[in-house]
C-alpha cells in the first residue's frame, strides 16, 4: 500500500539493522505495529464493504 510505504521502509530498515543480533535484545516491535496499524487503517473500508 503506497500510503504505508514509509512505515514499511522503517520496518525493513530496522529488520536489516538487527539482522546480526544474537543477544535477542534488539527488536522491531514498534515499527511492526506502526506498519500494521497503517495497513489496517487503509484496508478497513474495503474489508467492511466486502463483508457487509
Amino acid at each position: 500500500m503506497p500510503k504505508c510505504e514509509k512505515f514499511v521502509k522503517l520496518y525493513e530498515a530496522c529488520a536489516e539493522r538487527i539482522k546480526g543480533d544474537e543477544t535477542g535484545e534488539a527488536h522491531c516491535t514498534g515499527q511492526y505495529f506502526d506498519m500494521y496499524k497503517c495497513v489496517d487503517e487503509c484496508a478497513k473500508d474495503e474489508v467492511m464493504r466486502r463483508t457487509a
